[in-house]
C-alpha cells in the first residue's frame, strides 16, 4: 500500500474532506455536485458516489427523481453562484420519508472575483423544531421561501398523489 506520500495531493485531499465529520458537498459553477464526502451521504440516506456528477437544479417540483431532489435542496442561492457567501436553511426531502432532514448551510464561494468557481457546501444538522436566523436579502428570503414550499409538498405528497389519481 502506497504510503500518503506517494499520493497525488488532490487524492490526499479528497481522502482527509472525507473523513470530516461534518457533512460537506463542492458544487461546480455549473451547479454539478463534484465532491460529497461520506457524511453528507450518510445524513442523506444514500452512497456518496450516487451524488457525484447530479447538477442542483432549484425547482418546486416534487415528482422529480429522488436524488435530483436531495441535489435540488443543497442548490447554493443565486449570490452564492455570483461569488459572495451565503448561508442558508435547506430542508432536505429524505429518501426515509420517517425523517425530515433541515440543516443551516454555509456556501462559501472557493473564487475571489465575480467569475463562476466552485462553491463548498458546509452542513449543520439541526435538530427538529430548533429555530433558524432569518435570511439577510431578499434572495435569500426567496431562496427560503421555495424551501419551506418544496417541504410542504414532499409532507403532503400522498395527498397529491389522491388527489390526482
Amino acid at each position: 500500500m502506497p504510503s500518503s506520500r506517494n499520493r497525488p495531493p488532490a487524492t490526499r485531499l479528497a481522502l482527509r474532506l472525507d473523513e470530516v465529520a461534518r457533512p460537506l458537498a463542492l458544487i461546480a459553477a455549473s451547479g454539478e455536485i463534484e465532491f460529497a464526502n461520506r457524511a453528507l451521504a450518510e445524513w442523506l440516506g444514500v452512497s456518496a458516489s450516487d451524488l457525484i456528477g447530479i447538477t442542483c437544479r432549484y425547482h418546486s417540483s416534487s415528482t422529480s427523481q429522488p436524488l435530483e431532489s436531495l441535489a435540488a435542496a443543497i442548490c447554493p442561492p443565486p449570490q452564492a453562484f455570483a461569488g459572495s457567501a451565503a448561508e442558508a436553511t435547506v430542508q432536505v426531502p429524505s429518501i426515509d420519508t420517517a425523517r425530515r432532514l433541515v440543516a443551516r448551510v454555509q456556501f462559501i464561494p472557493l473564487h475571489h472575483d465575480s467569475t463562476a468557481g466552485p462553491i463548498l457546501a458546509l452542513l449543520t444538522p439541526e435538530a427538529a423544531g430548533e429555530a433558524s436566523p432569518a435570511p439577510a436579502s431578499e434572495a435569500l428570503e426567496l431562496h427560503a421561501e421555495l424551501q419551506r414550499f418544496r417541504q410542504r409538498v414532499f409532507r403532503d405528497r400522498t395527498a397529491a398523489m389522491l388527489g390526482k389519481s
